[in-house]
């Protein structure tokens, strides 16, 4: 049944990539907030992997550092399952809440409505809501985070939700420089000591995590995709950088940074999992400098719509979609 419903999510993204004349925005927003509501449903009716564990603490009492260093989920479920009694309609809840925080973070990003359907099948966003719930919480929120610095100059909004991001998994904390580049006030002494204060982050961080990849260590093939989006990016600019586009190379290469440093200092899981929460922000780049830079778009949309699903298929990842 959850293959079908992501079948029919790449049909509707394709579908949309297709169709010249976009929704109306208020029956766009029923379409998919409607097909989100339909897929949480599903998905939660055979929770798997470490979703039993989180399914399970909803009734835990214990305070230790393990809950509260990162207490948005652990304590934030245990609020509502006092509230509902039903570990079920805990997670349905939660989906909801991030399908808003998500569906703000694109809209704010400008992209268009096949985006809002790729996304879902994107193979980061199946494996966070699958089975690393509180990565797949913090990767939302410092996405929704990245889009209201890109857009505005506000402080306190994107502090509180950076803060909570980092609360929901602490390893969102080392993404800090890349609300440095989207910054129009950034500076470059202070993205210096942003890079500085993640690596000492990552470094810390290191060993402190568990060891358990979500499918294969694939650290390094995360770190060759990267230097191919660069690459993407460049040629699609005609090897010329301008001052307008800076931010999105910036920000790229920002990911470079840290997951180069995540490959000889953290675990496989570490590196794999910075990786994933990185490519949150990236595909919605990726989407945009499609939508820019190239008229005849159409065979773009489809391939990075299907390429952002087909991993999970190739992966051993695809039993959780499977069973």
């Amino acid at each position: 049944m959850e293959l079908l419903l992501y079948i029919y999510f790449l049909g509707a993204a394709i579908l949309l990539s297709i169709n010249t004349k976009p929704l109306k925005p208020l029956y766009f927003k029923i379409f998919w907030f409607l097909s989100f509501f339909v897929l949480s449903l599903t998905v939660r009716l055979n929770l798997q992997g470490d979703m039993l564990v989180y399914q399970a603490s909803m009734d835990y009492k214990s305070f230790s550092p393990y809950y509260i260093r990162e207490p948005v989920v652990w304590l934030g479920m245990r609020i509502i399952y006092s509230l509902l009694d039903n570990t079920y309609l805990v997670f349905i809840v939660l989906d909801m809440i991030m399908g808003l925080v998500l569906w703000a973070s694109l809209s704010n990003l400008k992209l268009p409505q096949y985006a809002f359907f790729s996304f879902i099948i994107f193979f980061p966003f199946i494996l966070g809501m699958q089975n690393i719930y509180r990565q797949w919480f913090a990767s939302i929120l410092i996405l929704y985070t990245y889009s209201i610095v890109l857009n505005s100059s506000q402080i306190r909004r994107p502090l509180v939700t950076f803060i909570l991001a980092s609360l929901s998994h602490n390893a969102a904390a080392v993404f800090l420089p890349l609300l440095v580049t989207a910054s129009k006030k950034s500076k470059i002494l202070i993205y210096t000591l942003a890079l500085i204060i993640s690596a000492l982050g990552v470094v810390q961080g290191a060993g402190t995590k568990s060891n358990t990849t979500v499918g294969a260590d694939l650290g390094a093939i995360y770190l060759a995709l990267f230097v191919l989006i660069i690459m993407f990016f460049l040629l699609s600019d005609r090897l010329i950088i301008r001052r307008s586009r800076s931010t999105d190379y910036m920000t790229i290469l920002t990911v470079v940074y840290l997951c180069v440093l995540g490959l000889f200092v953290l675990g496989g899981s570490g590196r794999e999992r910075l990786a994933l929460m990185a490519l949150f922000i990236i595909y919605p780049l990726l989407i945009r400098k499609i939508e820019t830079r190239f008229v005849n778009h159409l065979t773009l949309r489809i391939l990075i719509i299907v390429f952002g699903f087909v991993p999970l298929l190739v992966f051993n990842t695809r039993y959780f979609i499977l069973t």
